[in-house]
């Protein structure tokens, strides 16, 4: 396997794959209404690579750009793909596309507002992903054993398996060691991972993980798929994580319901 599909693996839940016609389209890139999404998209400029990195992807959900030019030809070849959620295409020009192709969401005359379009579709798909599990561990009998959904098992083990291991600064940096080699070809989230090195300490937990970056996409990810090699190297971060909100709930203790959101920092 190359070294691109064992990056890949544990890249956020949702990936933008844009097919760039040239040089000068790929610079219009920067500055745009994209720059919340900029280090979800991947970009490339031959069209068969694009293909075969989409047929590769296993546990990522992309969102697929591309020029008009190219749209008959790749589309009829990837459209019905499990791991395409949707297709957009870039055109100077207004035009209607086959309304038979389902995950075709529309033709955009400029990036700003697919930019827009793209941030809704991919803040929804997020959400959409994340697991709920409404019991606690102290709401289950012996007798609901064998009725459990056993995401909400797996993940019951797993915070009581992570808060029992002992957490140095080495955890921290041979994690910070193992995301500079699945973003070593992302300049943006090799910042943050840099800022997360240095100014760990300077922000809480619940500041990394609501900011738009690397981190809350990795552990999303993780616990999903039942990830247990990367859920364990964040287990430093899962544990300050828990601790913090534990901290919170202790402070506040509501007598009413309290709406929560990610993605606020």
């Amino acid at each position: 396997m190359s070294s691109e599909l064992l990056r890949r693996s544990c890249f956020g839940d949702f990936i933008v794959v844009w097919i760039i016609e040239n040089e000068d389209a790929g610079n219009n890139l920067a500055d745009t209404e994209l720059d919340r999404i900029r280090n979800s998209i991947k970009t490339f400029n031959d069209t068969n690579e694009c293909i075969n990195y989409i047929e590769n992807a296993k546990n990522e959900n992309i969102f697929l750009v591309i020029p008009n030019s190219l749209a008959e030809v790749v589309i009829s070849q990837v459209h019905d793909l499990h791991q395409l959620d949707s297709i957009y295409v870039l055109s100077s020009q207004h035009e209607e596309r086959n309304t038979l192709y389902a995950k075709l969401k529309g033709v955009f005359s400029n990036i700003s507002s697919l930019g827009e379009h793209l941030q809704q579709s991919i803040q929804v798909a997020e959400e959409n992903a994340i697991p709920i599990s409404i019991l606690s561990s102290n709401a289950i009998s012996s007798e609901d054993l064998d009725t459990l959904d056993p995401s909400f098992m797996y993940s019951q083990l797993l915070k009581e398996i992570l808060f029992e291991l002992k957490y140095n600064q080495e955890a921290r940096k041979h994690f910070i060691e193992f995301c500079r080699e699945q973003y070593a070809d992302n300049p943006g989230e090799l910042g943050i991972i840099g800022q997360f090195e240095h100014d760990y300490a300077n922000h809480s937990p619940a500041w990394w993980y609501t900011r738009e970056c690397f981190l809350y996409k990795m552990l999303n990810k993780a616990l999903r798929t039942q990830n247990i090699d990367i859920s364990c190297k964040m287990g430093f971060f899962i544990r300050d994580l828990h601790k913090q909100l534990e901290q919170l709930h202790s402070a506040t203790r509501p007598k009413a319901p309290q709406i929560l959101y990610r993605g606020q920092g």
